[in-house]
């Protein structure tokens, strides 16, 4: 989304212009993104915008058997070349579980009724989909999802599940810090992962989890490409007492370990801090990281820009 920056760094001013495509050099904008402070300080961004038409914005749920038949669905659309949701997202089993039972929809005749369709609990994942854009464009685009969904196994069950989901997607994350507070470990991690090794993640970082006594995870895919997705992870469970601090370095530390082992990437949007630091030599390479500190180093040669190991630099 980022066409160009303006950027004051110890070395100078960097102001790239707004042109659609350029073929001089590197962009050297791209440099910033991601560089978390320290490089310099942005100070001002031009931005690619589109234009929004909530009013024909197209909706629909699925629910699938497995999360495996989710996954290929996905794919199979994402691939497609006939247009891209704007949501796009799916819960594994554990998500979807706790979405049932939160909404009040578990145990319910409808409930029931998947049940009898062989949706069964533990194994069962939701699709959530959202087309924006022209209004001839989502409803086509929504048509031709529907179509994959059900060629792949899945049942439409309207929209609301989505509305639902939209109007509290973000309460959920106001709950971490009571949660540490009472002495359980509550956080979250993500990955970008291609499609050949998106399972092999999933399950390896399910078996980490689950190896811990009253631990628990939810893996959701928020988002997706041609050659692959992100894997967004929460977690939580009782923290040691009096020894809370290692306790959640360690966890969280083998559960990362576990990602990467399995062909995750360090971090899909969240970034890299200092927390994840640690891992950037190993993931990248040395001479990646090489290059990393010389750019550091030419903009930022006195190190006062977000000093302290930002991206292991």
């Amino acid at each position: 989304m980022v066409v160009a920056l303006k950027v004051v760094t110890p070395a100078g001013v960097i102001e790239t212009k707004e042109f659609p495509r350029t073929a001089q050099g590197w962009d050297i904008f791209r440099l910033f993104i991601g560089s978390e402070g320290t490089l310099g300080v942005i100070t001002e961004a031009t931005l690619h915008m589109h234009i929004h038409r909530p009013e024909n914005t197209s909706s629909a749920s699925f629910i699938f058997r497995s999360f495996e038949q989710a996954v290929e669905a996905m794919r199979r659309m994402i691939q497609s070349e006939y247009g891209r949701p704007h949501l796009f997202r799916i819960s594994d089993p554990d998500e979807t579980d706790i979405a049932f039972r939160t909404s009040g929809f578990d145990n319910t005749i409808a409930d029931r009724f998947l049940k009898m369709l062989g949706f069964m609990p533990g194994k069962r994942s939701m699709m959530f989909v959202s087309v924006e854009g022209e209004k001839d464009y989502a409803a086509f685009v929504l048509k031709k999802i529907k179509q994959t969904a059900g060629k792949n196994k899945g049942m439409f069950i309207g929209s609301s599940p989505v509305k639902k989901w939209l109007a509290q997607r973000y309460s959920s994350a106001y709950m971490r810090d009571p949660l540490m507070d009472i002495g359980i470990m509550a956080d979250t991690l993500e990955t970008a992962v291609t499609w050949e090794n998106l399972l092999r993640v999933w399950s390896a970082a399910h078996a980490y989890v689950k190896a811990r006594p009253k631990a628990f995870i939810m893996i959701h895919i928020s988002h997706v490409y041609e050659n692959g997705t992100n894997l967004y992870f929460t977690f939580l469970t009782p923290m040691e007492k009096g020894n809370e601090k290692s306790d959640f370095a360690s966890f969280h530390r083998g559960l990362v370990d576990t990602i990467l082992e399995n062909g995750g990437s360090i971090s899909h949007h969240h970034g890299v801090g200092r927390v994840l630091a640690p891992w950037m030599e190993g993931h990248l390479g040395k001479t990646s990281m090489a290059a990393l500190g010389a750019v550091k180093r030419h903009f930022d040669p006195n190190n006062i820009m977000n000093p302290g190991g930002t991206l292991g630099l």
